[in-house]
């Protein structure tokens, strides 16, 4: 739930469209009429590793079930050009720093995904006119 929450905040984000302001010398004028969406090109993307006793892969995309079993989880947030924007642990963790690095793969593989699905969403929607405001 984590993922998709912090997926509809950057996408409100990226549907927000404000006024356009230009200067003339000291006058500052604010448009009624036209408006320009806010600027997001790297989208952030939140992939959320739940670790449960006894098992030896982090689970991607738990069900309330495994929520509830996982001692630990991990977030990783990332864009898909492989910077790396936070990252958050919950519980009692011990985890291999190769098994870190193998998270961390898996996160850009599904950033890379997930924000291939917006962008063609996003022109789609551009090139049909639609809007959801």
């Amino acid at each position: 739930m984590i993922d998709a929450f912090f997926l509809a905040a950057v996408l409100a984000l990226k549907n927000t469209r404000l006024p356009e302001v230009s200067m003339k010398g000291e006058n500052i004028m604010v448009s009624n009429t036209k408006h320009n969406y806010v600027n997001v090109h790297h989208l952030p993307i939140c992939t959320t590793f739940y670790f449960i006793p006894k098992v030896d892969q982090p689970i991607v995309d738990a069900c309330a079930k495994e929520e509830r079993l996982a001692t630990a989880r991990l977030s990783i947030c990332m864009n898909m050009f492989e910077d790396v924007c936070g990252m958050q642990t919950l519980g009692q963790m011990d985890i291999d720093p190769l098994q870190l690095l193998e998270c961390t793969r898996d996160s850009l593989q599904i950033t890379k995904t997930t924000t291939k699905i917006v962008r063609q969403a996003w022109e789609q929607r551009l090139a049909t006119g639609k809007n959801f405001d």
